[in-house]
């Protein structure tokens, strides 16, 4: 009999591992998914948001076909009907609620005349010396300039001549410094870089910018890609992610590098661990930096960080499950 209770224990054993684990890996697929490329405007599943645009069709009543776009209460307004909330609804959803909603205005309005579509938009945001800083979205790609303007326009101090145009490319942030104030001096802001879905723009104050010999690049995963000067003893490399307003939640720290262009034509690339630097706060892990250096500092991949912000999540699952466990073992001896 005691065997039988033994083999007992153990097969409950064997299963509360096998859910333990099949539950942390749930828990890593659903992350994983959540990491991963979310449905695209068009897409059958796609979820409208605050800022997108929807087209009403109404062949036999023109007075109600119009593009309308999600406000900030999570609404498209009709003069007559009010406000339609369709924030989060799929297409096919905002199509039925809407209809619902005008068909108890007009009650001859057919279902088959009716149409609803998600119109295509780009949504940039414009940060720093601008008049109202913000997200704003265009029914097409637009140029700089017109993100600029559509911002209210530059403040008399930004920096025209080294706008900086953050984009993602490759699961990394590039930056694009356009010189804006040549543009509108000879005439030509129509042949200013055109913008993508999800680009930032940054005007920084003239006050602030440096474009002396002596100073550093700072690109990639912080607050304010740019040109910054050295200035004295603070020359390394943390002191230059500082001077750049420091790294997004995503930055990886452990993967930083420092370009350094020889006189040949060639670069030089080094890297830094500024995770251990803070661990072990050994100078040596900090390295200076030369006039005309570049700093690199990475995102983490998309899955890892999610793993990473979740992880504490995790533990505390299997920390549950490893309970229930020992409650079983306890229960069958």
């Amino acid at each position: 009999m005691n065997r039988f209770h033994e083999k007992c224990a153990a097969s409950a054993r064997r299963r509360g591992i096998v859910v333990a684990f099949a539950a942390a890996a749930w828990i890593v697929g659903v992350l994983a998914g959540s990491a991963s490329a979310q449905p695209k405007l068009g897409d059958p599943e796609y979820r409208l948001k605050k800022g997108d645009k929807v087209r009403i069709i109404v062949p036999d009543r023109p007075t109600l076909s119009r593009d309308l776009v999600i406000g900030e209460t999570g609404a498209i307004l009709f003069p007559l009907a009010g406000e339609v909330v369709i924030d989060g609804l799929t297409a096919a959803e905002a199509h039925e609620k809407i209809f619902q909603t005008l068909h108890d205005y007009y009650p001859s309005l057919a279902r088959e005349n009716f149409t609803v579509e998600a119109l295509a938009s780009v949504v940039v945001y414009v940060s720093g010396e601008v008049a109202t800083p913000g997200r704003y979205t265009f029914g097409a790609a637009p140029t700089l300039w017109e993100a600029i303007r559509e911002a209210g326009g530059p403040t008399g101090t930004a920096a025209l001549d080294l706008v900086r145009v953050v984009r993602g490319q490759d699961g990394a942030s590039v930056t694009e410094t356009v010189n804006v104030l040549s543009a509108i001096e000879e005439g030509r802001t129509d042949t200013l870089p055109r913008l993508n879905d999800g680009d930032t723009v940054v005007l920084s104050s003239a006050r602030d910018t440096y474009v002396g010999s002596d100073g550093v690049n700072v690109v990639g995963a912080v607050m304010r890609p740019g040109f910054y000067r050295l200035q004295g003893e603070h020359d390394d490399v943390m002191s230059a992610i500082m001077l750049a307003g420091g790294v997004v939640p995503r930055a990886s720290l452990g993967g930083v590098k420092v370009l350094r262009f020889q006189e040949d034509g060639s670069t030089i690339t080094e890297a830094v661990n500024l995770d251990e630097y803070m661990k072990k706060g050994d100078p040596a892990l900090n390295p200076s930096l030369r006039p005309g250096d570049t700093v690199v500092v990475p995102e983490q991949n998309a899955w890892a960080y999610q793993f990473k912000t979740n992880f504490g999540l995790i533990l505390s699952l299997v920390a549950t499950i490893a309970t229930v466990i020992l409650v079983i073992d306890r229960t069958n001896e």
